[in-house]
């Protein structure tokens, strides 16, 4: 189930976080092979993202001991966030 959808600054990325953790990167412009997925936080609840230009991306949701975290991501380099921390 999704719970998040933004489209990237320029309109050519558009990104879905799922329940569970999913982050879905679509590159609209080329074919569904193209998708890039990452699992960015490992907590039940739902999370949420948004874009800070078109190549970062922040996230919000949980950690396992249902913690409030966020990441920030590179589209460059999506296998690994670039920060991570606890949120409060």
């Amino acid at each position: 189930m999704s719970t998040c959808l933004r489209w990237n600054p320029e309109g050519t990325l558009n990104s879905v976080s799922s329940k569970g953790g999913k982050l879905t990167i679509f590159d609209i412009r080329g074919k569904d092979e193209d998708a890039m997925q990452v699992m960015t936080h490992n907590g039940p609840k739902a999370q949420k993202h948004a874009w800070l230009n078109p190549n970062t991306l922040i996230s919000s949701g949980f950690n396992r001991q249902a913690k409030r975290e966020y990441a920030i991501w590179d589209m460059r380099s999506f296998k690994e966030p670039v920060a991570r921390g606890e949120l409060g």
